[in-house]
């Protein structure tokens, strides 16, 4: 029974992006901002008004604040409850994905297509994490999804699926949600020669926007009033038009920059990504590898063309792409010399890896301390000889080999490896001291995990008013790193209470109080 499947594949979903799911703290700066976010909403009773450390923040929709408020009201502030919703949003987009592809391929394919989206090790990082992506990537695949079983079926419904996923998308991310699915449709129509009045008005579109303007505007309207318009600029020109147009926040990359992202999102699988790709043109007339194909495709430009580049960008065509390594997996001929060439390939550089992995660890001194976790990637090339050895007697078997190897590996980074490298953040190691203070204020630069650290804002003090501040009582602090540290060299009795360098953003944080002498 079909039921039975579909718990399968939400226990395997399950396991995969609930891993740890708590045991490392909220510490990057996404994550931090937007977890702090969605508690200082709560905090305030004000659902319009998203503030980080007390400061207007526009950089996101509401939609994912909503939802881990709600999981805070349930788990209280931890890291937890701030990745709760996303991991489930994992396990809907993979449910979601098997459900589309066994109705509108086969059993078989749908399979193929769960075992290398619960093998990427960037799939479930992206899922562990409390940000806006998990739910974008859920609802733009509800959309696209939507619009492929319209096509296949005719049957206005998943129209009116694809429109509300779609507009929900928007309060999760913005205008980016609806552009690249419609610019994806439109080249569907274009290819498909049905870009014409009649195929148009079938599309029910003046209902679409009607859904998306009911569901959208409220909410947007409202962020416009109760910010004075502030949040509005800051969202429109600073945080979409501009991300496009201008490298932001340093985050650019070259030519091949996104091509590598989706390469890396679905190893080990992607070396066979340019067969299936040849293989789904051949077949485009089936209407979901079609569009597999185009998501893909539009995917990777878009986000070439566009000057500011993060690795998170494509990830919503995975399960696209997925499908089309898994329709050419089921379909291949093993004795073909292509397969045999990027199966080499792929063991080759497994079994290399775990070598360079090793001495990438030695050479960086903030992670000396840990070169023996290389040992841990001895399990990727295990899971490759398996697979050479197994495919010509059973492709399942052999995928699945492969499968595991990295989902062994992706347990080890969850369970291991994130939490070893936790211990080291200054605000996992120096919480003892932030949690001992009477205050906290910060000069210069902040920390963005420590207001979620601490569940308070942290204002900014003047260098001015540093030096009266830490002699009104001995336990008020002053963060600041040592990019600004200097600065205070002149503040008298100032000491340092605690200092560590973060090894990821790699600066040291400190954190200064007073000295007192005895009398």
């Amino acid at each position: 029974m079909k039921w039975k499947q579909y718990a399968l594949v939400v226990l395997l979903s399950a396991v995969v992006f609930y891993a740890n799911l708590g045991g490392y703290s909220i510490s990057i700066l996404d994550e931090a901002k937007n977890s702090t976010c969605a508690m200082e909403m709560r905090e305030a009773g004000q659902p319009f008004l998203p503030t980080f450390n007390g400061e207007l923040r526009t950089d996101k929709p509401p939609l994912h604040y909503y939802l881990m408020g709600t999981a805070y009201s349930w788990f209280g502030y931890t890291p937890f409850a701030a990745r709760f919703f996303s991991a489930m949003m994992g396990v809907l987009t993979i449910l979601l994905t098997f459900f589309i592809t066994d109705r509108l391929l086969n059993n078989k394919t749908a399979w193929i297509t769960t075992i290398i989206l619960l093998a990427s090790i960037h799939l479930s990082l992206q899922f562990q994490l409390a940000v806006p992506d998990p739910y974008l990537i859920f609802l733009v695949d509800v959309g696209l999804f939507g619009f492929a079983m319209f096509a296949s079926t005719s049957r206005k419904r998943y129209l009116y699926i694809m429109y509300v996923a779609l507009a929900l998308a928007v309060l999760a991310k913005g205008p980016v949600a609806v552009g690249l699915p419609g610019i994806i449709f439109l080249t569907y129509l274009i290819i498909t020669k049905q870009l014409n009045w009649y195929y148009l008005k079938s599309l029910a579109i003046p209902q679409g926007v009607v859904i998306t303007l009911l569901i959208v505007l409220p909410i947007y309207y409202q962020l416009h009033i109760q910010s004075g318009g502030a949040w509005t600029e800051g969202f429109f020109f600073k945080h979409n038009l501009s991300r496009f147009s201008d490298t932001m926040e340093g985050h650019g990359g070259g030519l091949f920059y996104m091509p590598l992202v989706l390469a890396f999102g679905l190893l080990p699988f992607s070396f066979w990504l340019p067969q299936s790709f040849k293989l789904a043109w051949i077949e485009r007339k089936q209407p979901l590898l079609l569009l597999s194909l185009i998501a893909v495709a539009a995917y990777i430009i878009f986000f070439t063309i566009s000057r500011t580049k993060l690795p998170n960008y494509p990830v919503p065509c995975y399960p696209f792409g997925a499908i089309l390594l898994a329709n050419y997996l089921h379909k291949v001929d093993f004795n073909s010399r292509w397969f045999k060439v990027s199966l080499i390939a792929l063991v080759a550089v497994l079994l290399v890896l775990p070598g360079g992995v090793k001495l990438g660890l030695e050479a960086d001194p903030d992670f000396t301390a840990h070169r023996q976790l290389w040992w841990w990637f001895i399990l990727l090339p295990l899971g490759g000889a398996m697979t050479f050895f197994l495919y010509r007697r059973n492709l399942i078997m052999a995928l699945a080999a492969m499968a595991i190897s990295f989902g062994l590996f992706n347990q080890v980074i969850h369970y291991v490896v994130l939490p070893r490298l936790d211990k080291e953040l200054p605000t996992v190691d120096g919480l003892s001291v932030l949690e001992s203070t009477s205050s906290l204020r910060y000069f210069e630069a902040l920390n963005p995990a420590i207001p979620f650290a601490v569940a308070q804002v942290v204002p900014k003090m003047d260098s001015s008013a540093i030096s009266d501040y830490l002699q009104l009582d001995p336990a008020n602090l002053l963060i600041t790193n040592d990019r600004h540290i200097k600065r205070l060299e002149e503040i008298p009795r100032l000491e340092v209470r605690y200092a560590a360098k973060d090894p990821f953003e790699k600066r040291t944080w400190y954190f200064l109080g007073a000295a007192f002498q005895d009398e």
